[in-house]
C-alpha cells in the first residue's frame, strides 16, 4: 500500500538547496580537467604500450641483426656500416633489413641520402663498406628469371638508352654498364652508333634497359657527374622505382606489313621448352597474318585465324627494311580474337640494337602516350 509524500517534510533540503552559494569558475575548470585526463588517458596508455612494443621488438631485431653479421663473417667495419643503415631507418625493424633483398635495397636508400653529404673520402669509403655488406649477404646480384625491382639489380656489361630529341626524329644514345653500387650507376661515355655524346642534362631523366623476366623497363634519373679524365665515364643516380608499361611499350612502332608466321599450337608441344627444335619434331601450320605493332619486346599480329595463349610462332616478314625479323621466335602472351601480342623468346643484344635502330626513329606518339593502336589486345608481357 502506497502512501502520498508530503512537501512539508523536505522544507528543510529544499531551503537548503534554494540557499546554495553559486559554482565557482575554479570548480568549473577543476570538472574540466578531470574529464580531460580522463579522456586522454586511453590514448596516452595505448601510446606508452605501442612504444614498449615498439622498443622490445627493435631491440630483438638489432640482436638478430648482429647475429646474422656475425654468421656472415662480417668484420667491426662492416658490422659498423650496418648498424648505421639500421639507425638510418628508425621506422623499420633491423631484422627486416637483413630479411629480404627489398628490404636492404630499400634501407641502402635512405642510408645514401646521408652518405652523399659526407667528405669525398668518406664517401667512398662507407660506399666500399656497404658493397662488401651487400656481397656477404648474397644481395648483390638476383636470378633471371625475377623482374628486377630497382636499378641496384642492373647487372654489369648491360646497356642502359636514352631517348634524345632532334629536329626530325628521336635518337637512341646507349653506354654500358661498367660499375654499380649503392651511390651510383657508373656508365661508359654515352654513344649514338660510333660516335659520342656528351650528356649536360641537369634535370631528371627518363633512362630505359631490357630485362629477360620483364622486357622493357624505365626509370628515372639524374645526371651526377661526368669525367673526361684519365679516362672518360658518367655517373648517374640510382632510381627508386622502375616502370613497367603493362600496354603499350615506349619504343614501338605502328606497321601495317604483310607477314606470315609458322605455329605450333601450345597443346603440341605441352610442357616442353619453347624453342627452335620444336619446330623440327612438331608440324607447324602456316598462316598469313597483318603485323600491326613492332616493340624491343615483341609484336602484334592479326589473323583471320585465332592464336591461343602460348602458341610458338616463326616470323617472316615480306618488308624488305623488317628482314632481321625473319626467323625470330616468340610466344603468344595475349590473345582477343583475331589479334595475338607475342613475346619474343631470348634475344641477343644485336636482336635487341637492330630492333631499337629501326624502332626509334619511327616512335609513335600514342606510344609516348600510353594508348596502343589495338585496344583489343591490352595485356603485354
Amino acid at each position: 500500500m502506497l502512501f502520498p509524500l508530503k512537501i512539508e517534510g523536505f522544507q528543510s533540503v529544499l531551503s537548503a538547496v534554494g540557499d546554495r552559494q553559486e559554482v565557482s569558475s575554479e570548480t568549473i575548470w577543476w570538472i574540466v580537467v578531470v574529464f580531460t585526463v580522463l579522456l586522454i588517458m586511453p590514448f596516452v596508455a595505448y601510446r606508452i604500450r605501442r612504444w614498449y612494443l615498439r622498443r622490445d621488438i627493435l631491440s630483438r631485431g638489432h640482436d638478430q641483426l648482429i647475429r646474422v653479421s656475425d654468421h656472415k663473417g662480417m668484420d667491426s667495419l662492416e658490422q659498423s656500416a650496418l648498424e648505421r643503415i639500421a639507425l638510418a631507418n628508425p621506422d623499420t625493424n633491423p631484422a627486416s633489413i637483413v630479411g629480404s633483398v627489398d628490404g636492404f635495397d630499400q634501407a641502402v636508400q635512405k642510408r645514401m641520402q646521408l652518405v652523399r653529404r659526407m667528405p669525398w673520402l668518406e664517401m667512398e669509403q662507407e660506399v666500399d663498406r656497404i658493397a662488401s655488406v651487400r656481397e656477404k649477404l648474397s644481395y648483390r646480384y638476383i636470378p633471371e628469371d625475377r623482374r628486377p625491382q630497382n636499378t641496384r639489380h642492373l647487372m654489369i656489361g648491360q646497356k642502359i638508352y636514352i631517348l634524345a630529341r632532334g629536329r626530325e626524329r628521336f635518337r637512341l644514345l646507349s653506354a654500358e654498364i661498367f660499375d654499380l653500387n649503392d651511390l651510383a650507376i657508373y656508365t661508359e661515355t654515352f654513344k649514338e652508333g660510333d660516335q659520342e655524346v656528351r650528356l649536360r642534362a641537369k634535370n631528371k631523366l627518363w633512362a630505359f634497359f631490357w630485362s629477360p623476366a620483364g622486357g622493357e623497363c624505365r626509370f628515372r634519373t639524374r645526371l651526377i657527374k661526368a669525367y673526361e679524365k684519365p679516362s672518360p665515364y658518367v655517373m648517374f643516380e640510382h632510381g627508386i622505382e622502375l616502370v613497367y608499361n603493362d600496354d603499350r611499350k615506349i619504343f614501338s612502332t605502328d606497321l601495317d606489313s604483310g607477314a606470315t608466321v609458322d605455329r605450333i599450337s601450345a597443346e603440341t608441344f605441352g610442357r616442353a621448352t619453347p624453342s627452335e627444335a620444336l619446330f623440327g619434331t612438331h608440324e607447324a601450320d602456316r598462316l598469313p597474318t597483318q603485323l600491326l605493332e613492332l616493340s624491343a619486346s615483341g609484336f602484334v599480329l592479326a589473323s583471320a585465324e585465332a592464336f591461343k595463349m602460348d602458341d610458338l610462332v616463326r616470323l617472316e616478314v615480306a618488308d624488305e627494311d623488317l628482314e632481321f625479323l625473319n626467323g625470330w621466335l616468340a610466344r603468344v602472351v595475349n590473345e582477343d580474337g583475331p589479334y595475338a601480342r607475342c613475346r619474343f623468346l631470348k634475344k641477343s643484344r644485336e636482336n635487341l640494337e637492330s630492333i631499337l635502330h629501326y624502332v626509334t626513329p619511327r616512335i609513335s606518339k600514342d606510344a609516348l602516350k600510353g594508348r596502343s593502336r589495338k585496344r583489343a589486345v591490352t595485356q603485354a608481357p
